[in-house]
């Protein structure tokens, strides 16, 4: 009810001569000459037009569109008027509407009603009013809403980025789909390679015969040497091969029981092979001969190589309690012993 209060006051009664038309302050404009115009007091028999410049004689027939916004159309109406009364002062041009059908009177007094009644205007309901004549485009668009190059621009940024975004997901879910289904990862890798074992002779005491922190020794060179405490006898320790000392645990003056583990070695013409842990259930996929690409934590190293060996993993302090399999990979490159150890990330191609 208070809207129809708010709306009276916005109406005018026209004169008896003017067939009393209900004019109404609406939130229209005109457009013509691809400029649009504010105006004033709409009714079915005529309007009144701001700023039109320069201004028309009375009498002069005017061509436009009436643009009408609603909440999520907007309705435009082409239009004849005559200029009947020209304000300059002011910029307000009053015309009568001229040559217009029964179709477009019923369309803007359907307009008036339902917006005096505070009612929302559907697009179908227009649809339905003026479907017997093809005078007026509906626009769907945001209520008040004005075509622009600018606005275009603007829509069409936005729906690309939409489409770019929905692309990239797709690319995105697609991708890790085929990752999953053809790559097989593994992070519980290292570098490796064969070793061989230097024991103890005999029981004694451990003398060493190379310098502290050396870090490769000679095929068939004193390493040092094991005394008996009792008998004073001493017993070499040989090298078996041309080797890098990857470990010792051998400490001078310290006593050690024949068969004691002294040093670790690598012979220096070993291939340094990586080590990798895979669950049982992804090392059924994997083949001999599967390719695999390898990053070496520390190194800065990414080589590519191939599976030379698979066997079921028993070192439950490495692979937890899970089943694993230990598959050996040969790179494609030597790589130097001095990576040995370092952790490794690899990735099986299947």
């Amino acid at each position: 009810m208070g809207q129809t209060n708010q709306l009276t006051d916005q109406i005018v009664h026209e004169s008896e001569a003017q067939r009393q038309f209900v004019r109404l302050q609406m939130p229209a404009q005109i457009q013509m000459s691809n400029i649009r115009y504010s105006i004033k007091d709409l009714s079915s028999g005529g309007l009144g037009i701001f700023g039109l410049d320069p201004a028309p004689k009375k009498g002069e027939t005017l061509e436009f569109e009436l643009v009408l916004p609603f909440m999520d159309f907007a309705l435009d109406i082409k239009l004849k008027a005559e200029a009947i009364h020209v304000d300059k002062k002011n910029k307000l041009t009053g015309c009568r509407f001229i040559d217009v059908n029964q179709n477009q009177v019923s369309i803007l007094n359907h307009v008036i009603k339902s917006f005096m009644a505070g009612d929302i205007v559907s697009a179908s309901e227009i649809l339905n009013v003026v479907s017997r004549e093809n005078f007026v485009n509906v626009r769907k668009h945001g209520a008040g809403a004005e075509s622009s190059k600018g606005a275009k621009l603007k829509q069409y940024g936005i729906y690309t980025l939409l489409a770019l975004a929905t692309v990239g997901l797709g690319f995105f879910i697609f991708n890790n789909i085929l990752d999953n289904m053809l790559v097989i990862k593994s992070a519980n890798s290292q570098v490796n390679a064969q070793t061989m074992s230097v024991l103890a002779p005999a029981s004694g005491v451990y003398t060493p015969l190379i310098a502290a922190g050396a870090g490769t020794v000679d095929k068939g060179a004193t390493i040092g040497t094991i005394t008996n405490a009792a008998s004073g006898v001493s017993v070499r320790v040989v090298s078996p091969c041309d080797c890098f000392i990857r470990e010792s645990t051998a400490i001078e003056n310290g006593y050690f029981a024949e068969g004691s583990s002294l040093f670790t070695l690598i012979p220096r013409q070993s291939n340094v092979m990586i080590e990798s842990f895979v669950p049982m259930a992804d090392a059924s996929k994997i083949k001999i001969g599967t390719s695999a690409i390898v990053r070496i934590a520390g190194a800065g190293i990414e080589i590519e190589g191939k599976v030379i060996d698979m066997k079921a993993g028993t070192n439950v302090a490495l692979i937890g309690e899970q089943p694993q399999s230990l598959i050996t990979i040969k790179p494609s490159k030597p790589l130097s012993a001095d990576n040995m150890d370092r952790p490794a990330f690899v990735e099986f191609h299947l």
